[in-house]
């Protein structure tokens, strides 16, 4: 976007949070069914881009959320005398004025490409600047000699720049299976290529390409388990044309050569290609708004509320629906519709006839999508020391309840949380599933890893889960009323305890289902699932699964992505034990875990 689209759609956003109209006073303020449904419009509606973390996206949705706790009266707990508190994401952003990919052919005039549709760095992909380079068409980049098949037997690369192409012959699935996988993963095959000398190298992609996304210089997230120290880019097949064309060759024809007799590596004659990869860090927002304690004896001790905000966005990585040109994943449920229950519970305790006793931190966080970074960022750098924090209540998918169905998770973290929901719970109209264990992969699960008491408020998985089908006209607002109103007389009770109560770390308990015991890491382009974080006492805990890992196999069936994932361990009976493989430092590891449940 323009900057004068920027500056007018932010008047918009904050117009939008201070027409908000304050509450009433008393114990019931600031909730209710339009104020619940009019932010989750506004945070999941199609001028947000899906909030994905890192984005102007975001960056609405936090001036948004800014404005709503300046509406309410919170002070300010982010930096600088803001409300606004960033944290470094571990991909980078190009600089597209600094980048830069210009193909020189011999005859004829060189064609410069900026960042965007037809070329864009990886989001790991260091900083580089290669001159006028000799080009090699290697294949699909892969060097398996014990396999019988080397992309770079008998070329010489050495100071080359290396265009390769996306997979392998014979496509994932039919020809390189097993543990051949591991060549086909894209940090792979640059480290073959920086290994054999190479300059850079260019991976030739459409798939990722759309011209919605040009203008915003996309970059995949995720953790990278080696760090290349080469350049390398994806590009499309219209920039990569006018290379091969100099060089008298066609992708197509290679590509069905390699199919027939193999290998086709080979010097692309009469083209050099200069590439200039620049980039900056890129940023999460977390929001953080503070209540004070009104009790001299008890305002050191706070109590922390939670939402994260962020989701998808466009590019549809980390979703269950295929990416495509125009797509907006809004995320409705998740998280808008907790994001929109943590709002008004601000509102309601900062503007209630009796302050708090304890202080009330307020936080709606980013990067959750991408591995719980946002937690973990705040939890690195907290608002109030961590020894002082006596409770975590995190809101993560509320708005989807059916027949007034809600789990609390966390109920057995400290002694009187059992008897508080339950209290809470009478003549709220909702039927309460309670769950002693902390652990479940939402944000509240950093803080229960340090031993702080959580309550987990969540509504369950629905079919539009992580598809661009979560939208805000699904959400069951009457219901989110009844749930955000058990949630204050939740953190109400907690606040009037006597005295603060000691963590009590519960394992989580069997489900009924087979399970494996992981939180998801963030999504990537590579095939597999990364662990995000291992869970203590699960199976996966047991077999020696680290942090990191990524799961490629699943008894014996190829995972390309989540969902697979889920099928796979879906099909499987709880205790079975099951061969789970993994990629850890840039080989495969195999692990034998019996699954949890009953």
């Amino acid at each position: 976007m323009r900057t004068a689209v920027l500056v007018s759609f932010l008047t918009l956003v904050l117009t939008a949070a201070f027409a908000l109209e304050p509450p009433g006073e008393g114990l019931s303020v600031g909730i209710g069914v339009d104020e619940l449904s009019g932010h989750v419009k506004f945070l999941a509606s199609d001028e947000l881009t899906g909030r994905r973390t890192g984005t102007d996206g975001e960056q609405f949705a936090a001036a948004y959320i800014s404005a709503c706790f300046m509406s309410a009266g919170l002070e300010p707990a982010g930096a600088d005398g803001t409300y606004l508190k960033r944290f470094e994401l571990p991909s980078r952003k190009p600089i597209p004025a600094e980048c830069g990919l210009t193909v020189i052919p011999d005859e004829g005039e060189r064609q410069e490409f900026g960042v965007g549709r037809p070329w864009r760095p990886f989001g790991f992909a260091p900083d580089g600047e290669v001159e006028a380079a000799e080009v090699v068409f290697a294949g699909y980049g892969l060097a398996a000699p014990k396999l019988d098949y080397d992309d770079y037997q008998g070329i010489d690369v050495e100071g080359r720049i290396v265009v390769i192409m996306r997979r392998g012959p014979g496509g994932a699935k039919t020809r390189f299976k097993g543990r051949a996988r591991q060549h086909l993963s894209f940090t792979t095959k640059v480290i073959v290529a920086e290994q054999h000398g190479a300059a850079g190298v260019i991976l030739i992609d459409d798939r990722y390409h759309y011209p919605k996304q040009a203008d915003q210089c996309p970059t995949n997230i995720g953790r990278a388990p080696q760090k290349p120290k080469i350049p390398y880019v994806f590009a499309t097949r219209a920039a990569a044309a006018p290379i091969f064309a100099a060089a008298g060759e066609d992708p197509d024809q290679l590509a069905a050569a390699i199919e027939q007799d193999g290998p086709q590596s080979r010097p692309l004659g009469n083209v050099r290609i200069s590439l200039v990869v620049k980039s900056e860090p890129r940023f999460g927002m977390n929001i953080i708004g503070r209540i004070p304690g009104s009790d001299p004896a008890l305002e050191a001790e706070t109590i922390v509320v939670g939402a994260h905000y962020d989701h998808l966005g466009t590019d549809g990585m980390g979703g269950l629906d295929s990416p495509a040109e125009g797509r907006l994943w809004n995320g409705a449920d998740d998280n808008a519709s907790g994001t929109a229950g943590m709002l008004e519970l601000a509102e309601h305790f900062a503007l209630a006839e009796t302050r708090p006793k304890r202080t009330m931190i307020f936080i709606a966080f980013a990067g959750e999508e991408l591995g719980l970074l946002g937690s973990s960022a705040y939890l690195r750098d907290p608002a109030v020391t961590l020894k002082d924090t006596i409770a975590m209540v995190n809101l993560d998918m509320i708005g989807r309840s059916k027949e007034g169905r809600l789990s609390i998770g966390g109920t057995g973290t400290a002694a009187p949380f059992d008897a508080l929901v339950t209290k809470a719970a009478e003549n709220s109209g909702l039927t309460v599933r309670k769950n002693p264990s902390g652990v479940a992969p939402s944000d509240h699960l950093v803080f229960d890893r340090r031993k702080i008491p959580t309550l987990f408020f969540f509504t369950g998985m629905h079919a539009d889960y992580h598809r661009t089908t979560d939208d805000w006209n699904k959400i069951n607002y009457p219901d989110e009323k009844r749930i955000v109103e058990l949630a204050a007389k939740v953190v109400a009770g907690i606040d009037a305890l006597p005295e603060r109560s000691p963590f009590v770390n519960v394992p989580r308990p069997r489900g009924r289902g087979p399970r494996l015991g992981i939180t998801l890491g963030p999504g990537d382009r590579e095939p597999g699932v990364v662990v995000g974080s291992v869970m203590a006492a699960t199976p996966a805990a047991a077999a020696g699964m680290l942090d990191g890992d990524r799961i490629i196999r699943f008894g014996g069936k190829e995972v390309e992505g989540q969902a697979d994932l889920a099928t796979a361990i879906r099909s499987r009976k709880p205790l079975a034990e099951v061969e789970v493989v993994v990629v850890r430092d840039g080989r495969e590891v195999t692990l034998s875990v019996k699954l949890g449940g009953r």
